[in-house]
């Protein structure tokens, strides 16, 4: 059943929920996906995923906090090489 816009779902469809549904709504890229995953939430629509799904959103949700810490320890290992202190790595 072809459907123009996410909001437009009939109630009681049931979808199946990719990662970038999750990620557009968690880092607040997309409107309608927070909206599906309100709908959903309330049982309006019945959003199936996977775990490999669940797996990817929390790699990519976790990512840049990951790469902000080793961009840190870097820095820090940088200004320690400079001064002549030993570095951490």
């Amino acid at each position: 059943m072809p459907v123009e816009r996410i909001e437009n779902l009939p109630a009681g469809t049931r979808l199946f929920l990719d990662a970038n549904i999750f990620v557009y709504a968690f880092l607040g890229h997309s409107n309608e996906c927070q909206g599906l995953l309100g709908r959903c939430a309330t049982e309006q629509v019945l959003g199936i995923t996977t775990l490999d799904v669940v797996n990817e959103v929390t790699h990519r949700m976790s990512l840049p906090r990951v790469l902000a810490k080793a961009s840190l320890r870097e820095s820090a290992s940088e200004t320690y090489e400079v001064s002549g202190a030993k570095s951490l790595n």
